[in-house]
């Protein structure tokens, strides 16, 4: 779970090594920074109070930031691959700062971290694969955009 005070304290954070970084480069373009937000609270038999709430809050933060911010809350499975893949799009830029952030139910099978979409009704470990969100997905996206950084934080 992720309280207020923590999400204040990762924008301070992330704001000083950001604009540590950029005043560094002061000479060079600025950066474009692209956050996705995920927010999962709307599990059948195990909901979440928190997740929704401190998406919203820390995409608020991220704004305040200079990030362009794209906010899914609830998602099923279809909506977090489609943000996801939005999202790998949106960063291939070489001056990118890419933050990705995502708040819900995860679960780790056989080495692999899944993150578990909203309303997900999966009944055994066999069907996370193509039940639930592989945490690699999110990596490989950010690998392979070229861009200047990458940021996750798993709450």
């Amino acid at each position: 779970m992720v309280t207020k005070t923590a999400l204040v304290l990762a924008a301070l954070l992330l704001s000083q090594g950001l604009f540590a970084t950029a005043s560094a480069q002061a000479t060079a373009p600025a950066e474009t920074r692209v956050a996705l937000v995920i927010g999962n609270g709307a599990y059948p038999s195990v909901p979440l109070k928190n997740p929704v709430n401190d998406a919203r809050d820390l995409s608020e933060a991220l704004k305040g930031l200079g990030f362009s911010v794209t906010l899914v809350t609830d998602a099923d499975l279809t909506s977090m691959s489609r943000a996801i893949r939005d999202f790998g799009n949106a960063i291939k830029r070489p001056d990118a700062v890419a933050l990705f952030y995502y708040s819900g139910h995860g679960v780790q099978y056989q080495g692999a971290n899944y993150l578990i979409p909203a309303k997900a009704d999966i009944q055994a470990q066999d069907e996370l694969s193509f039940s639930a969100v592989n945490a690699d997905q999110v990596y490989a996206k950010m690998e392979s955009s070229g861009d200047r950084m990458n940021i996750v934080i798993l709450g």
